[in-house]
């Protein structure tokens, strides 16, 4: 007797995958956070959320390929799996419709805080359109059909709708998903590109802010696969859109956890004198912009206390007194930069964000 074809085990390994490496990063964005004294904010808790719709999707797809999916309908054994195993889909799709809204949301929420003007409401726009073309998906299921019971058992009698209805509309909402990383991810250029900041350290801000391109990929690489809903056998063929669909939710939670993480990391190794802030070299009169390394940068990081900026600033100025080099203009530009107040960009708009970047510059000793 010939092997059951199954896609089972790969659709488990990487659906389960998947939540856990994604999981990783929110927890540590959230210890970033915390560890910090910073209260969790609305893009946190959505976040989370969405990562717990991530978690379910992944049990009932685990339950799923324990039924028989993944392999072909009539290796399924026994048949009556088949209707179990079409009502924990069509469970799973609708959780899924939440997962993924839920982590494109929490970013262009992160994105009101640092927005003003026509910026502002174009992300307001992407936020309320999301939930508002998405989520309809989500129910489409259940109300296709009547009987409900007519959703998994097609022997049942009743009407439904054209297939080709939830099918057009599932791909228009992977567009409009789609279409809306893109614009998101855009907006930390917007936001970045006019500030004071050196290049290479602008590039790296945009970057890790910006990941959301790689989850509007995947919702066209997703949108590209839901034509396997017309397909006969679907416990067999729709391994991709239930890959692809768990694949948009963790890259979107990935990518907007790495830019807290960036802030955390760069304060931690700062702090820690391994920042290029504490080696000896001279920033020359031809510097492009003010770096995020520089003496100003705690003013300028998200989540430096008065205390930590205040405590830093004095231990540099002493070692510069040890070392006997320190003028009377340094010693000012040292002050001004004690007494500027902590501007996070997490929470407050692009405005505020420049005017401490465009602070004077130290000339390190």
């Amino acid at each position: 007797m010939a092997p059951v074809q199954t896609h089972g085990p790969l659709i488990g390994a990487v659906t389960w995958f998947l939540c856990f490496f994604c999981g990783v990063f929110l927890a540590l964005r959230l210890y970033a956070k915390l560890s910090r004294g910073k209260k969790l904010w609305w893009d946190d808790y959505i976040m989370t959320f969405s990562w717990t719709c991530l978690l379910i999707e992944s049990i009932i797809t685990q339950i799923g390929i324990n039924l028989g999916f993944g392999r072909h309908h009539y290796d399924i054994e026994p048949q009556t799996n088949l209707l179990k195993i079409a009502m924990y889909t069509s469970v799973g799709g609708s959780i899924s419709c939440f997962a993924s809204t839920g982590s494109k949301v929490a970013f262009g929420v992160t994105l009101l805080r640092l927005t003003s003007g026509w910026c502002k409401v174009s992300v307001w726009f992407a936020v309320v359109t999301l939930p508002v073309v998405m989520l309809p998906s989500a129910i489409m299921t259940w109300v296709k059909c009547h009987p409900v019971q007519k959703n998994f058992n097609r022997q049942i009698e009743g009407t439904c709708w054209d297939e080709s209805v939830t099918l057009n509309y599932g791909i228009f909402s992977a567009v409009w998903g789609a279409s809306t990383d893109f614009f998101l991810a855009l907006i930390p250029w917007k936001l970045m590109w006019g500030t004071r900041l050196i290049r290479h350290d602008k590039i790296g801000v945009c970057f890790a802010m910006s990941l959301g391109w790689l989850t509007g990929v995947c919702a066209i690489i997703k949108g590209v696969y839901l034509v396997q809903l017309e397909k006969d056998d679907f416990f067999f063929n729709g391994k991709d859109v239930t890959i692809w669909t768990a694949v948009e939710t963790a890259t979107a939670i990935t990518g907007s956890s790495i830019p807290v993480l960036r802030v955390f990391i760069k304060e931690k190794s700062s702090i820690l004198g391994w920042s290029r802030n504490n080696n000896n070299k001279t920033n020359g009169p031809n510097t492009e912009g003010v770096k995020l390394n520089s003496t100003t940068k705690p003013a300028f990081i998200a989540g430096t206390s008065d205390k930590q900026r205040t405590e830093s600033n004095k231990t540099i100025y002493t070692k510069r007194l040890e070392l006997g080099g320190v003028v009377q203009d340094m010693k000012r530009q040292q002050e001004d930069a004690i007494q500027a107040n902590p501007t996070d960009l997490e929470n407050q708009a692009l405005d505020r964000t420049q005017a401490v970047c465009r602070q004077p510059r130290e000339t390190n000793v």
